[in-house]
């Protein structure tokens, strides 16, 4: 078996679904929209702007670019901290929740339509499949910072 160019057929596949991606993509809310709301929806709590920048990877310029157009949409409120008028308080709106509830079913809808043609057996193969790569490549992606640390 050629390990090799199993990975290169992997990457050219990728490479396409990629491609076909960026085209959903732009249909999309804003990039880093979507990511602020997850997170914030994921923490069920207020979060610092702060916090929000460093979750996300994102500077804190653009997220404040961010939390601004999510205000005016009104999926989001910040309020000023009563002590240390720097420090901005965000939390998701009820319309922010709906939004994210609403894009997660279609997410979902979509993935559904692909394993109910893909079939039950060949699904749930794909995920035990998918599971088990992300698990080697995390380990893989580990082993290779250790590396770079040292």
């Amino acid at each position: 078996m050629d390990y090799r160019e199993i990975a290169e057929e992997f990457c050219r596949i990728w490479i396409v679904n990629a491609r076909k991606m960026e085209k959903v993509e732009k249909s999309l809310p804003a990039r880093g929209e979507a990511n602020l709301l997850l997170s914030l929806a994921r923490s069920g709590r207020e979060m610092l702007a702060g916090e929000l920048s460093k979750s996300s990877g994102l500077s804190v310029s653009r997220v404040t670019n961010i939390l601004n157009s999510l205000e005016k949409k009104e999926l989001i409120t910040k309020r000023s901290d009563d002590v240390d008028k720097r420090k901005v308080y965000v939390s998701l709106t009820d319309a922010g929740r709906s939004y994210i509830i609403e894009g997660h079913g279609k997410i979902v809808g979509q993935y559904e339509k692909v394993f109910r043609r893909l079939g039950e057996e060949d699904s749930m193969e794909y995920l035990r499949l998918i599971k088990k790569f992300s698990e080697i490549m995390g380990e893989e992606l580990e082993r290779e910072m250790l590396r770079r640390q040292q």
